[in-house]
């Protein structure tokens, strides 16, 4: 298990609107690179925006061992058995403009969450070897199985002030009416893993460890791969649709690695 961690970025202008602050955004009503303003002194708007992304892995397997060889120094076991890995991720995007001179205020809001689940049957072996108190320990396994994956987009937009539709709109920035919603596809994966331990022998009755292990999964999907850059805003703020569906909902998939340190103790009795 990887615990839940989170990262993110803000930025945000003074009151008139310095430093100016844009998104960079591919303008299908205008065929052309544009952007969405957060801040601008030339406009005198003011705004702020931030973006997070939270990962949470984690996983579990349950292997029979067979020992094939063994010596003093030396043996070696083969193994298989089920997996199942976890990961979900989600990023988010919130901004807040304020147009002091016409009293308006608009929030945008965009939410790309994604889920892998895989289930799969793996197997593998394990090499030990062992010279006077020191031991070493390598173990590898290849999973093959399916990938359910999800992916969820959500937004909206809140205007308030002295505007003549006041309320909560569907669609942010990158989110709209075009690709709001929840996908979901099954798609075959592989997931290798590889850990090497090593042990030392404090007492007979006591070993120390330290371990490195490495995981990597296959055809995962991942939410800033499924952002669409083109937009059509004519769509939002409740308007019809005028032109390409756009943004439309991706399903791009990627890799994903995950490694690690472990430390332990072992007591044998």
């Amino acid at each position: 298990m990887l615990e839940q961690r989170a990262t993110g970025f803000a930025a945000g202008s003074d009151a008139v609107g310095n430093p100016p602050l844009y998104l960079p955004v591919q303008r299908v009503d205008l065929a052309r690179e544009g952007t969405f303003v957060i801040a601008d002194p030339l406009q005198v708007l003011a705004g702020h925006v931030a973006i997070t992304s939270t990962t949470r892995l984690w996983g579990g397997e349950a292997n029979v061992y067979r020992n094939l060889v063994r010596t003093p120094t030396f043996s070696f076991d083969a193994l298989a058995g089920f997996r199942y890995l976890d990961l979900a991720e989600r990023l988010s995007l919130g901004g807040a403009l304020n147009d002091p001179v016409f009293n308006v205020q608009q929030s945008p809001a965009d939410s790309f969450a994604t889920r892998d689940q895989f289930y799969g049957g793996q197997v593998g072996g394990r090499v030990g070897l062992r010279h006077g108190p020191l031991s070493a320990d390598l173990t590898g396994a290849v999973a093959l199985g399916v990938n359910h994956q999800s992916v969820d987009i959500l937004g909206e937009t809140t205007l308030a002030g002295t505007v003549a539709l006041p309320g909560t709109f569907a669609g942010g920035v990158f989110s709209q009416p075009s690709n709001i919603g929840r996908t979901t596809h099954d798609e075959f994966a592989i997931v290798p893993q590889a850990r090497l331990k090593v042990g030392y022998d404090i007492r007979p009755w006591v070993r120390a460890t330290v371990a490195y292990d490495f995981l990597y999964w296959s055809n995962v999907v991942r939410p800033g791969n499924q952002i669409d850059h083109a937009v059509n805003p004519t769509q939002g703020l409740g308007g019809p649709l005028v032109g390409p569906a756009l943004p439309s909902p991706l399903f791009n998939r990627s890799d994903f690695f995950a490694h690690g340190v472990s430390f332990g103790l072992e007591f044998r009795y």
